[in-house]
């Protein structure tokens, strides 16, 4: 099996470099235009800075096999600033109007449908795994892989295992700082008989999954509370 452990590099640090050049040039000219009478051009680029961190954050949890769905809401909330500024900037009068009455509703519609996603999204992982993963086999701890994110040492254990009547080397990518496993000792694994690199230990944690649905459901209940809210007080 090769190597997966996806370390720095110096492209990273020259990402992360221009990441905050253009970082600090953003707040800099929000500024600006927010004590020049440009206002709606401060409000855009404020959205285009919650849209690339929100696409940076999405990168790289899908990158470390740890991608969190409440931080899609960033992007959306992004796209939603930059239109509102632009169309608020060049738009005519009515136009402006228009997205003045109808852009609360829209961005609640956004938050909403997010929530119902996550609510979704959290009951299918629950259900996936325990679907895929139904082959029990004993598999020995022959190695750790480790990768250094904000300064802290994250461990992803490699196992060996004979499956089908072959010795593999197998290693989920999820790296964690509370991993327990040590060298040369034997787990319990479910693996999935189609890719035996997707597996989990003993009896499935859920609470992750559990957790977004329920934070699913705090966002679609609040926003339904402030539309009837919203539509009680016209």
């Amino acid at each position: 099996m090769g190597n997966n452990n996806k370390n720095y590099g110096p492209f990273s640090y020259v990402l992360s470099f221009v990441f905050i050049v253009w970082l600090v040039g953003s707040i800099i000219g929000m500024i600006y235009c927010g004590t020049h009478g440009l206002g709606s051009i401060a409000v855009a680029l404020g959205g285009l800075l919650f849209f690339v961190f929100g696409v940076i954050i999405i990168g790289q949890g899908l990158y470390y096999n740890n991608f969190q769905a409440p931080t899609v809401i960033f992007p959306f909330i992004g796209m939603a600033m930059i239109a509102f500024g632009l169309i608020n900037y060049k738009g005519d009068e009515k136009l402006v109007k228009l997205m003045e009455m109808f852009l609360p509703y829209l961005i609640l519609m956004l938050f909403l449908a997010i929530g119902v996603g996550m609510i979704v999204w959290g009951i299918i992982m629950c259900r996936k795994t325990d679907e895929d993963c139904t082959e029990v086999i004993l598999a020995t701890c022959v190695g750790i892989q480790e990768k250094k994110h904000d300064g802290i040492m994250l461990e992803c254990p490699v196992y060996e295992i004979d499956f089908q009547g072959e010795t593999l080397q197998i290693c989920n990518n999820y790296y964690t700082n509370q991993n327990t496993v040590t060298v040369g000792e034997q787990r319990e694994l479910h693996i999935n008989p189609e890719n035996p690199n997707n597996y989990y230990e003993g009896k499935k944690d859920n609470s992750m999954w559990i957790g977004i649905a329920l934070f699913g459901i705090l966002i679609v209940g609040s926003i339904l509370l402030t539309l009837f809210m919203m539509i009680a007080l016209r």
